[in-house]
C-alpha cells in the first residue's frame, strides 16, 4: 500500500521537529554519510552560473555541495511538500548566507515549473513521493535538452534476508518498497539513456537520466 501525501507530510512534518535525529543522524547514517550524496550530485556535471532544481530538498543537506559547484551564479530552486523541513532549509541559508536559492512549498507532482533546468537532484526523494511518475515527468519537462536528473535512493537488498529490515524502515514513510523507480523510470523514457550503479549491497542507486 502506497502513502499519502498528508501521511508523508505528517511523518517529514515529524522529522522537521526533531533536528538533531534528521540532520545529525540522517546525515551520517544514510547511504553510509554524505559520501553518496556527494557522488550523485557530482554526476550531474554542474558548472558555474547552472540553475538546478531539486526535488524534496528536506533541510537542504545537499545545498552546500551544489553550492561549491555553481557558484553564486548560479541558483538553486528547493522544493518540499512539508513545512517543518523547509524551515529547517532556511536555517540553512541563513547560517551559511546563501542568496541565491529559492525554497518552495509545493507538491513536486504539481508544481508548475517556470524556465528550464541545467540539473535535477534528488536524494530520497523520489521514493516517498506519492506521484512518482507524474513528479519524475514534471522534472524531465523542466530539464534542458542534454541535461540530466539524478536520483539517489533506496531498493530492497540484493542480500534478500537484510529486508527483514525493511518494515522498520517503510513505517518510518522514508521510504516505499513498493515503488520500483529504475523500472518506472525506463518504461516513462524508453528512448532516453539511463545509468545504474548500485551500492551497499544493492540497497542504495544512483539513477543517471538524460533528457
Amino acid at each position: 500500500m502506497s502513502y499519502t501525501l498528508k501521511q508523508v507530510q505528517q511523518a517529514y512534518s515529524c522529522y522537521g521537529n526533531l533536528p538533531l535525529f534528521y540532520i545529525n543522524l540522517s546525515s551520517r547514517l544514510s547511504f553510509f554519510g554524505k559520501g553518496l550524496r556527494k557522488r550523485a550530485i557530482d554526476k550531474l556535471n554542474l558548472k558555474k552560473g547552472d540553475n538546478v532544481l531539486e526535488i524534496a530538498c528536506g533541510a537542504g543537506l545537499n545545498f552546500r555541495h551544489i553550492e561549491e559547484l555553481i557558484g553564486k551564479r548560479g541558483e538553486i530552486t528547493a522544493v518540499d511538500c512539508t513545512k517543518e523541513m523547509l524551515d529547517k532549509a532556511k536555517q540553512q541559508l541563513q547560517k551559511q548566507g546563501y542568496h541565491n536559492i529559492r525554497l518552495i512549498e509545493a507538491d513536486a507532482a504539481n508544481i508548475k515549473l517556470k524556465g528550464k533546468f541545467d540539473a535535477v537532484i534528488s536524494t530520497l526523494g523520489f521514493s516517498s513521493i506519492p506521484d512518482h511518475k507524474k513528479t519524475l515527468i514534471n522534472c524531465m519537462g523542466s530539464l534542458k535538452k542534454g541535461k540530466k536528473l539524478v536520483m539517489l535512493e533506496g531498493k530492497l537488498f540484493t542480500f534478500r534476508p537484510l529486508n527483514l529490515f525493511m518494515p522498520v524502515i517503510r513505517w518510518s514513510r522514508s521510504w516505499d518498497r513498493s515503488k520500483d523507480l529504475i523500472g518506472d523510470a525506463r518504461g516513462l523514457f524508453p528512448n532516453k539513456n539511463i545509468r545504474i550503479e548500485e551500492y551497499n549491497l544493492g540497497s542504495d542507486f544512483i539513477l543517471e537520466l538524460e533528457k
